[in-house]
């Protein structure tokens, strides 16, 4: 075979900024921007061809160089769109551009044109004054921002005479320029006449200032000074020859050029084929085609900022039709037994060519097919997953041949088992409407979906009757179709054997009735001893009580030990020992009888020392429901010993705890026998309300001793965290009597009134001080107007 491919050097062309167009080229090694392939034009010994893109240098727009260059305007400065500049000193509304244009790094779509020589791409200018006394040289912060100088200097265009600005598109994208023509503008206080001109550059985002003639002003001029240049947003960095910066000077057909000078970037190459289909990344690739093919080149900068630019090419490759092209090839196939296959059918699979054009011969290993060797027959059977080499040969030219991969993957399924142990239960030789889900876990792997049970082999094949239950017996089988993204396989059939179950009646429905202690709908509950002998008399049988049919068969999730009230359904797992078990439903319809009790809570108020007697024969007699008596009735100090029935106290019972608010709690038992009764608390509360805070201070707020005050603002600092209200009072008399109350007061100076808390029903009368604190004095507000400050960059600020 011919080989003529090695390695390759990239060759990467930097284009200046220039008038040159900037383009991408895509190559091969040996500089080929297409590619014919023949048996004596090949490609590499792999069937493919490395290929690299050249591209241009681009920087970005951060930085400039600056350079003087030709006087060569791309256009005459009186051709164009005039403006019909008739006016002095001004800006014009926003000129959108043919293109976007990179300026310092930041793309813009618009420009305002400044009759004063210069244009800018702050949109907030329009319409705004260009004012015409250059006086910072550049960069500076007071000269206008975000602008193109070329030239800035104070000059007059008027309708009466020939000045006029023009502007115009010239070029093809994307390589157009844009053209801002200053023509015959006469300086301000003189008769001479200036003219200069500014371009834009599409792509390469260049900026040139060309100067036809720029005069020194006449001695009556009103501005003396010029400037050529460019400046950023901030007014930080700026760019102008140093004789041309701000100043009084003369330029005669000279021209200036602005080339951005950032860091070099760095472009991202992808790689597509004729379909518009991505088939590699970076600046060079080695690409192989099976197939006609055109690739193309998708050369991205990141010029400016986050915006890109795209430049692309094309390589066209394509094939002599005597060329034996090749393409692997991959085919899957299913079943459970191998398949007889003739090789030749793969023939149209492994070329995009005539296949009638070319000698095929199939090996089993990669050596075999390019030495010519050891071809094996073309009646193949595939019992396994078997990888062949296709040799494709150009009859005329042994030496002209291609080898393409031929993946035959034999897709199998299998049964983790077919024979299946089952319990009998009852022992009847038969289980009825047996959930063949059970059986999932037990012949698949985990995680096996795309599966349904069939009861014939017919059923499976032509999916029809599907079950998801039946009643096995030893001469069941039960056929699985199982489907998958690339394949249905019929699986089976799955047989069963017994061995012995539980004799177990099911379902059972079971009444019963019995006292709900402390009325909570909630009893423990002895399912083994209760039920268990109306399941079954089997020795050495162990019962485990679920809420669902799955936890039981399962014999995971929460276990149940307790009965509630009313109708409804559990599931007792019933196992003998060898592991065989059977799951019985479970009918309860519960009856409870209790007791009803209410909670207590007594609140008594006292002074928070002294000792309180409390009856809790009296404190209790109000809070049984039903039934309306019962024949015991106990007092205890603590829960347990209330629970036991153990050592009751007496009803009469001293609180000697002294504070604020002091609570005791008993228990009371109320009982219709030792198995039937409810526990209830009596809580005890002592409350005697206490003032937190009573002196507080309030700003008089004009410094004349007196305010008139809220009052509900104090509650909180008064109460504090006591659950309390807060009643206000002139008088002592009016707050113990309940009278009068007030929500705001006058306070002169400092004055008292009284405070009524009140706390679950007990009250206290405090006094409250409130006094007024002077304001500290503060100065009038002070107006400022400032009048006629000049507005240099037409911002909105000024620093005073």
């Amino acid at each position: 075979m011919t080989k003529y491919l090695q390695t390759f050097l990239l060759f990467v062309s930097c284009c200046a900024y220039s008038q040159i167009p900037i383009s991408v080229k895509v190559k091969d090694a040996l500089g080929n921007e297409n590619f014919h392939v023949t048996c004596t034009n090949d490609l590499d010994a792999n069937g493919c061809i490395p290929l690299h893109v050249e591209y241009p240098e681009l920087k970005q727009a951060t930085t400039y160089q600056l350079t003087q260059g030709t006087y060569d305007p791309p256009i005459p400065l009186n051709q164009g769109t005039a403006l019909n500049a008739n006016f002095d000193d001004l800006f014009t509304p926003k000129i959108d551009l043919p293109f976007k244009f990179c300026f310092f790094n930041q793309y813009f779509e618009s420009v305002v044109i400044g009759s004063n020589g210069m244009v800018t791409f702050d949109l907030n200018q329009q319409g705004n004054i260009n004012y015409p006394n250059v006086l910072w040289q550049n960069p500076n912060q007071g000269l206008p921002k975000n602008s193109i100088f070329g030239v800035y200097h104070d000059m007059v265009f008027s309708d009466a005479d020939a000045s006029e600005i023009y502007y115009s598109t010239i070029g093809t994208a994307p390589y157009r320029k844009f053209v801002i023509s200053y023509y015959d503008g006469r300086v301000a206080g003189c008769t001479d006449r200036s003219s200069s001109q500014i371009v834009l550059h599409e792509t390469t985002n260049i900026v040139e200032v060309f100067v036809d003639k720029k005069l020194t002003p006449c001695p009556t001029r009103k501005f003396e000074n010029a400037l050529i240049g460019i400046i950023n947003d901030t007014g930080s960095l700026g760019y102008s020859p140093a004789s041309r910066n701000t100043g009084n000077w003369q330029a005669l057909q000279e021209a200036w050029k602005f080339t951005p000078n950032g860091s070099a970037i760095q472009p991202t190459v992808t790689w597509t084929n004729s379909a518009g289909q991505a088939v590699a990344s970076g600046i060079q690739v080695t690409l192989c085609p099976t197939q006609n093919e055109v690739y193309t080149a998708n050369v991205v900068f990141n010029i400016c900022g986050n915006s890109n630019l795209t430049l692309t090419d094309d390589f066209t490759l394509d094939f002599d039709p005597s060329y034996p092209i090749s393409r692997n090839y991959t085919q899957n196939f299913c079943g459970n037994t191998p398949i007889q296959l003739n090789l030749n059918d793969f023939k149209p699979n492994v070329t995009s060519q005539n296949p009638a054009n070319f000698n095929f011969t199939f090996h089993q290993t990669l050596a075999d097919a390019q030495n010519n060797q050891n071809s094996i027959s073309t009646n193949y059977s595939l019992n396994s997953n078997k990888v062949l080499y296709v040799r494709i040969q150009n009859p005329n030219v042994p030496g002209c041949f291609r080898v393409a991969v031929l993946t035959l993957n034999f897709l199998t399924k299998n049964l983790l088992t077919d024979s299946i142990l089952l319990c009998d239960t009852n022992n009847d030789g038969i289980e009825q409407n047996y959930d063949l889900s059970f059986l999932n876990s037990q012949i698949f792997p985990a995680g096996t979906s795309g599966f349904s049970y069939y009861l014939s082999q017919s059923d499976a094949q032509n999916n029809t009757n599907v079950v998801t239950t039946a009643n096995i017996t030893t001469n069941t089988e039960v056929w699985v179709r199982l489907q998958d993204a690339a394949c249905t396989y019929i699986l089976g059939p799955v047989n069963f054997t017994f061995q012995p179950g539980v004799n177990a009646n099911s379902p059972i429905n079971f009444s019963y009735t019995m006292c709900d202690i402390n009325a909570d709908n909630n009893e423990p509950f002895d399912f083994a001893l209760n039920i268990g002998p109306l399941i079954t008399t089997q020795p050495g049988v162990t019962f485990t009580v679920y809420q669902t049919f799955a936890e039981a068969y399962n014999n995971s999730g929460t276990v149940v030990g307790t009965i509630k009230e009313g109708q409804y359904t559990v599931y007792i797992r019933v196992q003998i020992p060898g592991g065989c078990f059977a799951v019985v439903t479970v009918n309860l319809n519960i009856t409870f009888t209790k007791i009803l009790v209410n909670d207590k809570n007594e609140y008594i108020c006292f002074n928070g020392t002294e000792d309180i007697t409390v009856n809790l024969q009296t404190l209790s007699a109000n809070m049984l429901v039903a039934p309306s008596t019962v024949p015991v009735t106990e007092f205890y100090d603590n829960y347990l010993a209330a629970l036991d029935g153990l050592n009751p106290i007496s009803p009469i019972q001293t609180i000697t705890e002294n504070g604020n608010f002091v609570s005791k709690t008993f228990y009371v038992r109320f009982e219709q026998s030792d198995t039937c009764y409810t526990i209830k608390a009596i809580n005890v509360h002592l409350v005697h309300p206490v003032i937190v805070d009573s002196n507080f201070t309030v700003c008089d707020f004009n410094n004349d001793n007196t305010e008139v005050v809220p009052l509900a603002q104090f509650s909180g600092a008064i109460i504090g965290n006591q659950n309390a209200t807060t009643t206000f009072y002139l008088t002592q008399a009016d707050a113990q009597n309940g009278t009068n109350p007030i929500t705001s007061v006058n306070v002169v100076g400092t004055r008292q009134l009284f405070v009524k808390i009140n706390s679950y029903n007990c009250t206290q009368v405090y006094p409250v001080t409130i006094s007024l604190v002077s304001t500290p004095a503060v100065n009038s507000v002070v107006n400022i107007n400032l009048n006629n400050i000049c507005d240099n960059n037409n911002d909105g600020s000024r620093a005073v």
